[in-house]
């Protein structure tokens, strides 16, 4: 059974004054980001801000892990035509052999090391609205405790210098937002010490 040196039923979070600002400052930026997503680009028409999105939920009670990637289509489509040297073009849905080839992508610029040991998830859905690429996975947690995550994620930053992923990571009631980009492309989480920091028990 997964162990995590925190009662997820019996803790609230304690969020000082530096951190509230920070919280407020990340969700503003987020419906923000949320809202260009929302925006039916036209093709000729490009984006101010170059940014993907990654939900990743740790879900102890079922003993897995569920995350959705979202970024726009037309960054995903030129990072793929360089990275394979072959165009791309996603309408309203993508081919079984280019969701192939977007996962192996992925696979390379995206990663959830526990305890050193990458996380094997399986991709369960691929869905493309507007000018946005939804990605869904899931997969097992392990059974002994853990200790440490590291999040890996460099995608899209093989073509864009000045791309922003951003990462909301979530126990429980407790979330955590990251920030990638070209100087910071890995960060590792003490599971533990995040828990014992940022929440209180009753």
């Amino acid at each position: 059974m997964l162990k995590i040196n925190c009662n997820i039923d019996i803790i609230i979070i304690r969020i000082k004054s530096y951190e509230l600002d920070f919280v407020n400052k990340m969700l503003s930026f987020i419906l923000f980001i949320q809202l260009i997503f929302q925006t039916n680009l036209s093709a000729e028409m490009h984006h101010p801000y170059r940014v993907s999105v990654t939900n990743i939920e740790l879900d102890t009670m079922q003993h897995k892990i569920n995350y959705s990637i979202r970024m726009f289509s037309d960054d995903l489509q030129h990072s793929l035509t360089h990275f394979y040297e072959k165009d791309f073009f996603f309408t309203d849905s993508i081919s079984q052999e280019d969701k192939k080839l977007v996962l192996k992508y992925i696979d390379t610029g995206f990663g959830i090391i526990m305890d050193g040991i990458k996380l094997n998830a399986e991709c369960t859905d691929i869905k493309v609205e507007d000018n946005s690429t939804w990605l869904y996975f899931n997969g097992p947690l392990p059974e002994k405790q853990i200790n440490k995550i590291k999040l890996v994620n460099r995608m899209l930053l093989d073509m864009f210098l000045d791309q922003t992923n951003l990462i909301i990571f979530s126990v429980g009631e407790l979330q955590k937002g990251y920030t990638f980009n070209y100087l910071t492309q890995e960060i590792e989480i003490d599971l533990n010490r995040l828990c014992n920091s940022d929440l209180v028990k009753q």
